[in-house]
């Protein structure tokens, strides 16, 4: 696995490399999306990882990681529901 430094620019995702959004701690990308898939929220995904509680400079990145995640996980889930419903039908 190739890991990319970011420092303070936010995380993009770069292909198939991990980010570390945070240096303080090493926390990575993935870790981050791991967390909030797993259903944390923002403030546990905070404590969980450790993110954020160093300089603090990483605290927006993971927050937009956060997001990203959960916006992908509910549009995971529309076309499920969405099937369900057209099946109940």
């Amino acid at each position: 696995m190739h890991i990319t430094f970011v420092w303070r620019r936010g995380a993009a995702r770069i292909g198939e490399h991990a980010v570390i959004v945070c240096l303080c701690k090493g926390v990575t990308d993935r870790r981050i999306r791991r967390e909030a898939a797993a259903g944390h929220s923002l403030d546990e995904v905070f404590r969980r990882t450790g993110a954020g509680s160093g300089c603090g400079s990483c605290r927006l990145a993971v927050a937009r990681i956060v997001a990203e995640a959960r916006a992908a996980a509910k549009g995971a889930e529309r076309p499920a529901a969405a099937t369900a419903k057209q099946d109940a039908a």
